[in-house]
């Protein structure tokens, strides 16, 4: 290739230098043939200069890096420092909860009721857990190898929770080897823990059950109600453990633990002491509550019925000395963590085991209703005491709209009492005198529903009387206004009559009917019914001269209602049921009695057994109430059981 066609082979390759002057080929050959020139030189003779302003702006790009970096590493160096290292603390460490002990519970004499026993819960901390489904499934089944569970119970019982975003226990009450061998190996089981609790043991189980209730563990609705709450925590759920929870939990402590990144600990502090839980002192009285619970028992066993609830009361504070209902369950299934069999086998037993009939069962009173009704009429001057009703065997109501129907409500006695005045009415229990002063007869007036309906609810039925455990049920006093709603019938002379006699729709529970006779029994004070007489300082005694107590006092509902001169006549009333009336087995007691029995009908030739009655009969102590479901007569069926109570009791005191 000649010179001459060096321009053509070039043309395309025209480059620029750092002038912006084109460098033609030419030069480039002539550049070649300069002495030791090389082609390394050649190669570099190629390269373009930069740019001055490209040079200018890199710089100051890597200044701003540069400067960007710097502050940055001030903000989380400096001015972040606090909060990073608190945060870097806070992954070292854990905080733990010290379980308070909870409150002890004695009944009148200082007996101790319940018991706190050392056990151990496996936890699970959701957010902590392998991920990996293998991990898991190894981490699993070595925990069920140690504590000698099945590895499917315990993946059912994670699979039920797996929602769960809260620590949650896995297993109650592990025992102690397994708990101390979990602990030992706890970098094995990230997730999984173990927390010191304590479970409730109850001194006579069955006899206490529905006085004392029960501990849980809690649910959804309990943490999101009870935010101090770990969700590990237990809780109240039924009678006195679930009234005074508050009192009886205490305040739980704190610990701090810092661990490695093997989540071992190193080293611990406690944050907050804890505080134990208040005592309590109650009213009732052991050897009294499990001779009521005895005799329970064995009245229900002989009549082949299984439900029936009973209470002793001191009718001069509302006090409540016993309580049974029946049938009853072992309180300390709940403290051991019942399985899913014995809670199952509890909730589906048809005679509601759970279910506290002495403050929620309802059912109609029967003629244990009868010294309130006269109570009521002699203050409204309905009759007076010497008043006499003829009883001829009942009373014919003709019906309005056609003569030829007629509604007979009739006495118990054939061809009836003859003429008596309340105290005989009382205790003969005498219907027609019933139906007259309550819905009017002949020359007699009658209360009417609507002042019936006051006077009981003066007298505590109807409604609520706020005894300190859960549950208490209201009742129903019927009126017209209720049967329009609730029937959308129209209320008739006979539905007063009902009323008068404890029939129809009228619902009262034992409760409510043991704090009426405590009103007529002291003269005419309703006291709100309680168990717990003494709240304590938890210092583990129970000499009331070496602890603080603090006095719960009795409160009053209402008094003056009606006047002692006309209790004083109900009381006669009575005190005769027992000397010649239905009542008549309790003659014999070591101390006089007074009492009125019930028989009410709830289904077709169905009855319940009721009787109510105090004792000694010019001082008061002690109120008993019976009532057993389906039971029959009253007379035949609860009167036996208030009298072996009533006779235990005050030989006892000899």
């Amino acid at each position: 290739m000649g010179f001459e066609d060096a321009p053509n082979n070039f043309k395309k390759y025209k480059l620029k230098n750092g002038d912006n002057a084109p460098i033609e080929p030419h030069e480039i050959l002539a550049d070649a043939e300069v002495p030791n020139f090389s082609e390394k030189e050649e190669g570099l003779k190629l390269e373009t200069p930069i740019k001055n302003h490209v040079i200018r702006r890199l710089f100051y790009f890597s200044v701003c890096i540069f400067l960007i970096l710097l502050g940055r590493s001030f903000y989380l160096q400096v001015s972040r420092y606090d909060y990073y290292y608190a945060k870097s603390e806070k992954n070292a460490s854990r905080v733990y909860q010290i379980p308070s002990l909870r409150g002890i519970i004695y009944d009148a004499k200082g007996n101790q009721l319940v018991f706190n026993e050392p056990a151990f819960d496996i936890i699970v901390s959701p957010g902590e857990m392998p991920k990996g489904e293998s991990e898991f499934g190894a981490a699993v089944e070595r925990i069920a190898a140690i504590v000698g569970r099945g590895k499917e119970e315990l993946q059912t019982a994670l699979d039920e929770s797996k929602e769960s975003k809260n620590p949650f226990i896995l297993i109650s009450n592990v025992p102690r080897e397994a708990a101390l061998a979990l602990i030992s190996r706890s970098a094995e089981f990230p997730g999984f823990g173990v927390q010191q609790a304590g479970i409730r043991r109850y001194a006579e189980a069955d006899v206490l059950s529905h006085i004392f209730g029960y501990l849980g563990k809690l649910t959804e609705p309990d943490v999101k109600n009870n935010p101090e709450y770990s969700p590990t925590d237990y809780i109240g759920k039924t009678g006195l453990e679930a009234e005074y929870e508050k009192i009886l939990r205490g305040k739980p402590g704190l610990l701090e633990v810092e661990v490695d990144a093997l989540g071992r600990p190193k080293r611990e502090s406690v944050i907050a002491n804890p505080e134990n839980g208040k005592n309590l002192v109650l009213s009732l009285e052991l050897d009294l509550q499990k001779k009521l619970y005895e005799e329970m028992k064995k009245e229900t066993k002989s009549l082949k019925v299984a439900r029936g609830a009973a209470l002793a009361m001191d009718p001069s504070s509302g006090e409540i000395l016993a309580m049974v209902s029946l049938p009853s369950f072992d309180g300390n299934l709940f403290g051991r963590g019942i399985s899913a069999r014995d809670y199952r086998e509890l909730i589906e037993n048809s005679d509601k085991p759970l279910f506290n009939r002495a403050i929620a069962g309802t059912y109609p009173s029967g003629s244990t209703i009868k010294p309130l009704l006269a109570s009521a009429a002699l203050q409204e001057n309905v009759i007076g005491p010497e008043k006499t009703i003829l009883s001829t065997g009942g009373i014919d109501i003709v019906n309005k709209y056609n003569n030829e129907i007629i509604y007979t409500f009739g006495d118990w006695k054939i061809g009836g009492h003859g003429a008596v005045n309340v105290i005989k009415a009382i205790a003969e229990s005498v219907n027609t005198y019933f139906y007259t002063i309550g819905g009017g007869h002949g020359d007699v007036k009658g209360l009417g529903v609507e002042k019936i309906k006051k006077y009981l609810g003066l007298f505590g039925w109807g409604g609520a009387l706020g005894v300190d455990l859960p549950g208490e049920k209201d009742g129903l006093i019927p009126d017209p206004r209720w049967k329009e709603s609730a029937k959308g019938e129209n209320w008739y002379i006979g539905d007063t009559y009902n009323i008068s006699i404890g029939q129809g729709d009228i619902a009262v529970t034992p409760l409510q009917v043991t704090a009426a006779v405590a009103a007529i029994a002291n003269g005419g004070t309703l006291y709100q019914p309680k168990f717990v007489k003494k709240i304590a300082e938890p210092s583990g005694k129970s000499d009331e001269q070496e602890e603080k107590f603090e006095e719960v006092a009795p409160k009053i509902i209402g008094q003056g209602f009606v006047s002692a001169k006309n209790l004083e006549i109900v009381r006669k009333g009575m005190r005769e049921a027992v000397i010649s009336g239905s009542s008549r087995a309790l003659y014999d007691l070591p101390v006089k009695a007074a009492g009125k029995t019930g028989t009410a009908q709830f289904a077709k030739n169905k009855t319940h057994a009721w009787f109510s009655g105090f004792a000694p009969y010019e001082n008061p102590e002690i109120v008993v109430t019976v009532l057993i479901e389906g039971g029959g007569e009253g007379s035949a069926a609860a009167v036996p059981v208030a009298k072996e109570v009533l006779k235990w009791y005050f030989e006892r005191q000899k």
